[in-house]
């Protein structure tokens, strides 16, 4: 480890659950996805995280080398999400039973 004291301990928070530990000394740090709104915290940006557009093959799209969300407009587009608790395999079952249909 390069810092052996520290013990990171997983669990999720709503975000204004974790400012409010940090604020008031419960929490040492946070990773957090949003930069927090108390002006008593600092944040300092880890990395940037790319997303992806999935579109069909022959979708209009799909021979853009880059999309601006403007693009997107007027297409039927959706996020799907697994939640973090859930197998991959369940996403595959699901993905199964929707081509069923």
């Amino acid at each position: 480890h390069a810092l052996p004291a520290v013990e990171p301990k997983l669990f999720e928070r709503f975000p204004k659950e974790i400012e409010e530990e940090l604020v008031y000394g419960s929490l040492d740090a946070a990773i957090i996805a949003t930069e927090p709104e108390a002006p008593q915290l600092t944040s300092i940006p880890l990395y940037d995280e790319p997303f992806w557009i999935a579109l069909p093959n022959g979708h209009a799209l799909s021979r853009e080398e880059d999309i601006d969300l403007g693009d997107l407009a007027g297409i039927d587009a959706g996020l799907v999400a697994l939640p973090s608790a859930a197998p991959a395999e369940q996403g595959q079952d699901q993905h199964k039973q929707h081509q069923q249909r």
